[in-house]
């Protein structure tokens, strides 16, 4: 690629003045938009929701580069496999944000918060022991990015963490790692089990009723990776049948979450609305401007996704 070459991109983004704002000089290179039906020329470079680039793409547009600027990119592994169209996603962002979502609800917890805010509002002094993290297990299925960080702020509070990834392949972030096929195995020594997978066709209802049964009564099942993973009957009649003590939940299969949707009212879920980590334009446009960098240089980019893989 000649530096010297103009290149033609198309910002593709939901709150696109923001992402102008973020990319500062580079934003007198793009073009923006909210809506693909409102742009009606090719780009060679895309910065992109996924399903927004979906929308470009099914109009006939054949992009070079798509940097996606969500973590998930399912809406355009298809057609971008297809197209032969380079994807590229974003990470080293998210790690930190779903760590505190997920530590947040294991410490509300395990230090009793709800029963004290129920006890104060009943001017009730009931003592409720608190329990401790240090010796636990937490089992946390995706050992990427995003689940050995969450892996290594648990172990700061003393939890022990076992991971489980395809290949089973060891990650310093962890104290052992396994293979997807013993998921069952080790979800019956957890007592917290976290799910960060992608949205892929190996991953789809992962989480079944074997899993559910597996895991202990006082287990705590928490997913902030996709609401595929989780059979949601299966996961709704443990729940019911007293096999699981709480599911903390930020993705569903549908979302928005329906509102007759038995979750809502469920008293053994949290619900909260897919907000575990959020892409802000300043954390995605740092990776993109590397990339367009690389870009321009003909290097090879960061954090191309596995379109084969679908992540």
């Amino acid at each position: 690629m000649n530096r010297g070459v103009k290149l033609s991109i198309l910002v593709l983004e939901e709150f696109a003045s923001d992402f102008s704002i973020a990319l500062g000089p580079v934003a007198r290179e793009c073009d923006f938009a909210s809506d693909p039906a409102a742009v009606s020329k090719s780009h060679e470079i895309l910065l992109a929701q996924p399903a927004l680039a979906a929308d470009y793409l099914s109009q006939g547009h054949r992009p070079a580069w798509i940097q996606s600027t969500w973590a998930g990119v399912t809406p355009i592994v298809d057609v971008a496999r297809e197209r032969d169209i380079l994807v590229t996603g974003v990470k080293g962002v998210f790690g930190a944000m779903m760590a505190e979502y997920v530590m947040a609800h294991i410490l509300r917890d395990s230090q009793r918060l709800d029963a004290f805010g129920a006890s104060q509002s009943a001017s009730t002094w009931q003592p409720d022991w608190p329990h401790r993290l240090g010796g636990r297990t937490m089992v946390v299925a995706g050992t990427g990015s995003i689940g050995s960080h969450i892996a290594t702020v648990a172990g700061g509070f003393g939890i022990h963490t076992v991971g489980v990834s395809r290949r089973g392949a060891a990650n310093p972030a962890f104290h052992r790692v396994v293979p997807t096929s013993d998921l069952a195995l080790v979800a019956a020594e957890a007592d917290y089990l976290v799910l960060v997978l992608p949205d892929t066709a190996k991953t789809r209802d992962l989480v079944d009723a074997d899993v559910l049964a597996a895991l202990g009564r006082d287990a705590m099942l928490i997913n902030v990776g996709r609401g595929s993973t989780v059979a949601e009957a299966a996961l709704l009649q443990s729940l019911d049948e007293g096999g699981l003590r709480h599911a903390v939940l930020d993705v569903f299969q549908e979302e928005p979450l329906p509102p007759a949707h038995p979750f809502w009212r469920h008293p053994r879920v949290t619900v909260t609305p897919h907000i575990a980590a959020v892409s802000h334009p300043e954390d995605v446009v740092k990776i993109f401007l590397d990339n367009l960098a690389r870009y321009r240089a003909g290097e090879t980019l960061q954090h191309r996704v596995n379109l084969e893989a679908g992540y």
